[in-house]
């Protein structure tokens, strides 16, 4: 068995392992950064939503009983939907309340199907936008939107980067003009929250080569369904932009490369 532990219940995480291990056998807890993860345990950890475990591989993540310890929020919604091809999935809120794992099922099933729709609508737009949003680590994110900018160009659609800071969608809209929206660093309630208010469809850096048909819908030995940029399925070499300029809404202009 695997518990996942937001951060901020760690300590419960630590003894609820050691209370599980002898009713159903072996069980270990992460609360920890994969960065640091690697840094208290193994080397190389499995990452899962961002927090460091001891799973081998995804066969060995897909056979674990996952558990989340803390309550409903992003953190938690990235783990249901990163688990949902696992034997078993349940939700553990320490304060109180919590979902049975036939309710968390069906909260990650809708939850996909809605995230397929928003990825069929993206698949026929031709001018895409990627969106430098002011989350996660700024070199990944950078490193992230050249690699889908790329990506986009090589199939023939319009691609132009765009670094916006923290996103809102009054700042999406000033691009009418662009069908889809990549949103780089985005995790799933910031596409589905700002999916209700956008025109246009938003995808993750994730789910990018999907929508480009250059990778399947939730393959079966890769992860599931991750908005992770440690989890691209697209390949994330750093491409160097060619002369086209990006458009800088801080600033005000376009700005090229440096």
């Amino acid at each position: 068995m695997l518990l996942l532990v937001a951060p901020e219940h760690a300590d419960f995480g630590e003894a609820l392992a050691a209370e599980l291990e002898t009713r159903v056998g072996p069980c270990t807890a992460s609360s920890l950064p994969a960065h640091v993860y690697d840094e208290a345990g193994p080397s190389s950890s499995f990452v899962v939503a961002g927090l460091g475990t001891d799973c081998v591989d995804e066969a060995d993540f897909r056979r674990r009983r996952v558990a989340f310890v803390g309550g409903v929020g992003p953190l938690r919604d990235a783990v249901a939907l990163r688990a949902a091809a696992c034997a078993c999935f349940v939700a553990v809120d320490p304060t109180g309340g919590g979902e049975d794992a036939d309710a968390l099922a069906s909260r990650a099933t809708r939850a996909l199907a809605r995230r397929r729709h928003a990825l069929g609508r993206a698949r026929q737009a031709s001018r895409w936008g990627v969106v430098v949003a002011g989350a996660g680590r700024i070199a990944e994110s950078a490193r992230a939107a050249r690699a889908c900018d790329a990506l986009i160009r090589e199939t023939g659609r319009a691609s132009y980067v765009i670094a916006v800071g923290p996103i809102t969608p009054a700042k999406l809209a000033n691009f009418a003009e662009l069908e889809a929206l990549c949103i780089v660093g985005a995790d799933v309630e910031t596409l589905e929250t700002f999916g209700r208010e956008v025109a246009v469809p938003l995808v993750a850096a994730s789910e990018l080569a999907v929508c480009l048909d250059r990778s399947r819908w939730l393959p079966e030995d890769a992860p599931f369904y991750s908005c992770d940029l440690a989890d691209l399925a697209i390949d994330s070499e750093d491409h160097d932009s060619d002369d086209a300029p990006d458009f800088d809404l801080a600033a005000g202009q376009f700005e090229r490369p440096r």
